[in-house]
């Protein structure tokens, strides 16, 4: 369990629960499965929704878990940032902010050169 609320390393925080978002549209894919945009207590979020068994046939478990482990740690203006961390019998679940307009790789295929200033 990960949550913005708890205190560094303080795993009983604020627990949370799948229902406990209202769900919007898929905003992205990826190897383990989808990216959907949510809402809770009126802040948009964006979750990730990984199956499980996608990430043990895969063998990524510990590349899951050292990504949460670093997210969990991160509290930055520049990076995206966990806010909860979750998972039920078949998904694990990241909810993180949502970041409006696409991702780096997006903005990359589109421009191909980045300037230098």
């Amino acid at each position: 369990m990960c949550s913005k609320k708890n205190p560094k390393g303080d795993k009983t925080g604020e627990q949370v629960v799948k229902s406990d978002f209202t769900f919007y549209n898929a905003i992205g894919r990826g190897g383990f499965g989808k990216v959907l945009r949510v809402e809770k207590n009126g802040v948009m979020y964006a979750m990730k929704e990984m199956l499980k068994a996608r990430v043990m046939a895969k063998k990524s478990i510990e590349s899951v878990m050292k990504e949460l482990e670093l997210m969990c740690k991160i509290d930055s203006d520049f990076i995206v940032n966990v806010h909860y961390a979750f998972h039920d019998v078949e998904f694990l679940y990241l909810v993180m902010d949502l970041m409006e307009g696409g991702d780096l790789r997006y903005h990359h295929s589109q421009i191909r050169k980045f300037k230098s200033d």
